[in-house]
């Protein structure tokens, strides 16, 4: 019996890992969650840039009347 499961485990393992929704699946999640949190980051610094800039136009007509300008 233990040799059975042995040989069964030895078989269906390295079928399991390479079926597409084994390894490549895998592979292919971990490059879309790496491409995600780059583009995460970069949001983040976008948001932060947006948000001084709003305290620059609360605080600062001029650069309210440069905005109106342009």
């Amino acid at each position: 019996m233990p040799i059975g499961i042995l040989l069964l485990a030895l078989v269906a393992v390295p079928i399991l890992m390479f079926q597409p929704e084994g390894l490549p699946r895998l592979r292919a999640l971990e490059k879309e969650m790496t491409e995600v949190s780059a583009q995460n980051i970069e949001l983040r610094r976008d948001v932060k840039k947006l948000r001084v800039e709003v305290e620059r136009l609360k605080d600062d007509p001029t650069a309210v009347e440069r905005i109106a300008r342009d």
